[in-house]
């Protein structure tokens, strides 16, 4: 998934409208990099994320990069990349597109 995939698929998940443009509204803050960097880029961002999901998370160091495993309590998600926060990100984006499945 790309950065602005994820970062869509988070927002959505939270109750936020994402309008073409790209453009979001998070606590008060509008601008189209919330939508292309919000989830992607700040750990913080994804605590309510992770609460909400009801999930724990680990992340580990791996090479040059980090692997983060969304814990659901079921067959846990992961994912690895460059950056902590693109890890958690991509492996929660895929914990909620799973969750959405199981409820369809």
């Amino acid at each position: 998934m790309t950065d602005q995939e994820v970062n869509k698929t988070i927002a959505e998940f939270m109750g936020y409208e994402t309008p073409y443009a790209g453009v979001i509204e998070v606590d008060g803050i509008y601008g189209a990099e919330l939508i292309e960097g919000y989830y992607t880029k700040s750990l913080d961002a994804l605590v309510p994320v992770w609460k909400k999901l009801n999930c724990g998370i680990q992340i580990l160091p791996q090479g040059n990069g980090y692997s983060c495993v969304v814990l659901d309590g079921t067959d846990n998600k992961w994912d690895q990349a460059a950056t902590i926060q693109q890890a958690a990100s991509q492996a929660t984006a895929k914990a909620i597109l799973e969750l959405q499945k199981e409820e369809q």
